[in-house]
């Protein structure tokens, strides 16, 4: 009895580190996707500067 509680709480356990790095995974995959709409957004500013520098020059 005492083995089945050890397994039953070892498989609890090892399932949350798991779920655990899926979410973590998940999260970096959402920041990197973020990171690279405000870096597009960052070089469409960069460009629209620079018309706006070569019409009035």
């Amino acid at each position: 009895m005492l083995l089945l509680g050890l397994l039953l709480l070892t498989s609890a356990l090892a399932g949350q580190r798991t779920g655990t790095r899926a979410e973590s995974n998940l999260s970096s995959k959402l920041q990197l996707s973020s990171d690279k709409e405000q870096n597009g957004r960052n070089y469409t500013q960069h460009l629209d500067w620079h018309r706006k520098e070569e019409k009035e020059h």
